[in-house]
């Protein structure tokens, strides 16, 4: 981990030479500088400063954050004295408002007493925030006056085709996806896939639309995480792969639009599920993605997907029986996880449906016109669907739990809690333990004197010839393309190196862990009053403690799937700091700071992958300061009022440096906006 360093960004007001004193630069950092340590001091006395247009008196009232509430639309007034016990996020005025629930990661945000005044704070006595915000806007500006010329939409089939990258790039991403998301959400039947696939490349003119759309779903799907992060470049604000993903959503959700609603195919369920899952790694319009989730299970429940389809008058084969069961099984998950993400219940919670769970055999063994069932292995046996069938083991309990934390009106006990955590660990200890191959992701064993074996390394080992995970997805695809068959080939690349367990095993652990620390946040707050209550402090710094180790080891084998897939990161993160702050207050208790306080190279590892999923996408930046801003809060008070090092410049200065780095990798070199007289470029001034 990198140590805290002093940084000279912000001079102290007695520090700056005679000859520039009387500048107007230098006043205005001298003036920032005061509002600092006044702001800092008032933080110390625990109080606020009281500001000339708040309502009412400040001894009446309590404001939840530090804006203004007549210049913000984001506050909560508390009144009497009283704590918000239901933390949720409720912005806007009127009807123009958002909500938030309390599962939601933000939602934690209003419980750190002064988080918002150290953030704002800690911008306004930094002096290069204002040109380098100058500098951003200027960028995104231009950039959003390039994309209203653009039209994303479906045409003809002619102009679809010409969206497909060359084969081998293709290849890569169809390899990628099979080793990856589809060892857990299953959405695409191999052998069909590569079929369709390997007739798109050998009579491209009279190839399904359909299957072309999969394919460019596929790539906008793993856009982000396929690059290294050194080599992204950056479009305005975001990376300019996120940038080619969302062109390639907008294309297809266009012919998804314009195909019959009445004359459904398994081609056209397949779009659907993967549409959502590339806006969803994409990060496509976050407000809507929970009304997305809810519109897809919609879908999948006005075809029936979730009845038994013995139901149904005229016979159906065991394959189109399977892939009901496949598709509506994944519709669920993502859109319980999206609820959980957004704060709010899940359509599955007081839902009853009858299809049956999905059966636990390879593709290989599905064939297109099987009419007989085909058995279904035992859980222990690893295939590409174990996932689902061991998911769906705590899918009523996740539900109803999901229902429980997000409820406004219904109150739960310790004792109940204590309840769901003795069903939730008995859950994760029920997960399969299948092979690895000696990879000690999972299992929380760490070597760090051997590489861990996960899917990259497996398939760099059987290709001595590729020395990074790009380089073993080239040989991967040299290996299919040497095959009698390209069909064949991939389907043995996910029977044999590719069907890894890790992912799955992982995303079944995290999606219970995540409930440990929802069900015992609202009580580990009550801990610094109610001893009763510290075991719940303990079992948060568990479960985030996991989760983030879980996320890192994962991102260490090169795979980034999950962390733009998923928000445990933060909520992890948040849980970590929060409740060291608690312990760290004048009632705090000694064990659970001490506790809390070795917990701190777990922030400084989450800020690294959201640093990572931030420069990925060129989203998500409000997340990681927001972290960074709550470590430097909690190294404010653990450390107290040192001169050699400034916490609050320290979190502005990780914030400045991915700032940097997006300005400096523009792909399209521009005149910096805040310097426009010396007609200075990004990478003169950045690079």
């Amino acid at each position: 981990m990198n140590s805290l360093t002093t940084s000279p960004m912000v001079p102290s007001v007695t520090s700056i030479p005679p000859a520039i004193a009387g500048s107007p630069k230098s006043s205005q950092v001298q003036e920032n500088r005061i509002k600092y340590l006044e702001r800092r001091l008032a933080l110390l006395e625990h109080r606020r400063i009281p500001s000339v247009k708040t309502l009412g008196d400040q001894e009446q009232l309590g404001i939840s954050i530090a804006d203004d509430p007549n210049t913000c639309d984001d506050y909560h007034i508390l009144t009497n004295g009283q704590v918000n016990e239901e933390p949720i996020v409720f912005r806007g005025k009127e009807f123009k408002t958002r909500y938030y629930g309390p599962s939601n990661p933000i939602s934690t945000a209003d419980y750190f007493p002064g988080l918002r005044d150290f953030m704002q704070s800690a911008v306004d006595s930094h002096p290069r925030v204002a040109s380098v915000e100058k500098d951003l806007k200027s960028i995104i500006a231009r950039h959003k006056r390039a994309k209203r010329a653009e039209q994303n939409e479906y045409r003809n089939d002619t102009e679809l085709f010409a969206l497909l990258p060359d084969k081998s790039v293709t290849d890569r991403y169809i390899t990628m996806y099979f080793a990856t998301l589809e060892t857990t959400y299953r959405v695409l039947h191999q052998p069909t896939f590569c079929k369709d696939y390997e007739d798109l490349w050998m009579h491209c003119a009279q190839s399904n639309s359909g299957t072309v759309v999969l394919v460019l779903l596929v790539i906008a799907i793993l856009s982000c995480s396929y690059p290294e992060t050194d080599s992204l470049k950056f479009t305005g604000n975001y990376t300019s792969a996120r940038e080619a993903a969302l062109r390639l959503i907008e294309v297809c959700e266009s012919w998804l639009n314009k195909q019959s609603h009445k004359h459904l195919t398994l081609t056209t369920m397949q779009v659907h599920c993967l549409l959502f899952l590339a806006k969803q790694m994409n990060l496509w319009k976050r407000k809507r993605l929970w009304t997305t989730a809810g519109s897809l299970v919609r879908f999948g429940m006005s075809a029936g997907l979730h009845r038994n389809s013995d139901l149904l008058n005229k016979k159906i084969s065991f394959f189109a029986q399977e892939m009901r069961r496949r598709l509506w099984a994944t519709m669920i998950e993502l859109e319980l996880q999206e609820s959980i993400d957004r704060g709010m219940p899940a359509i599955s919670a007081g839902l009853s449906f009858d299809c049956g769970l999905p059966t636990n055999i390879d593709d290989r063994d599905l064939c297109v016109n099987s009419t007989v069932p085909v058995s279904s292995k035992r859980l222990e046996d690893f295939t590409a669907t174990s996932f689902l069938q061991a998911s769906q083991q705590s899918l009523h309990l996740r539900a109803s739990l999901n229902s429980i934390v997000n409820g406004s009106s219904e109150d739960i006990s310790y004792s109940d809690v204590m309840a769901y955590d003795e069903r939730i660990r008995r859950h994760v200890g029920q997960i399969p333990q299948w092979d690895i191959r000696g990879n000690p992701l999972v299992r929380g064993e760490v070597n760090h004197d051997s590489p861990c074996d996960g899917t990259w390394e497996i398939i760099r080992k059987q290709h001595p010839t590729a020395n990074n995970p790009i380089g073993a997805l080239t040989a991967t695809s040299e290996m299919v393309s040497s095959e009698a068959s390209p069909v064949e080939g991939l389907l043995s690349a996910e029977t044999g190196s590719l069907s890894n367990p890790l992912l799955a095993k992982t995303l079944l652990e995290l999606q219970l862990q995540q409930f440990l620390i929802l069900l015992h946040s609202p009580f580990a707050r009550r801990a610094q009053t109610n001893p009763l209550y510290q075991g719940s402090v303990m079992t948060c710094y568990g479960a985030a403690h996991r989760i983030v180790e879980l996320h890192s080891k994962l991102l260490a084998t090169g795979n980034s799937v999950f962390s733009l897939l998923r928000n445990d990161v933060i909520r992890a993160a948040f849980t970590i700091c929060h409740n060291v702050s608690l312990s760290c207050s004048v009632n705090g208790n000694f064990c659970l700071q001490r506790l809390g306080i070795s917990l701190l190279p777990v922030i400084e590892d989450s800020m690294s992958l959201l640093e990572d999923k931030a420069m990925r996408c060129g989203t998500s930046f409000q997340s990681y300061y927001f972290i960074s801003s709550a470590y430097a809060l909690i190294r404010s008070k653990i450390d107290g009022a040192r001169k050699d090092h400034d916490p609050a410049e320290e979190a502005v200065e990780r914030l400045c440096r991915i700032c940097y780095k997006v300005i400096a990798l523009q792909e399209q070199p521009f005149t910096l906006e805040s310097d426009k007289d010396s007609i200075t470029t990004a990478d003169e001034r950045y690079g």
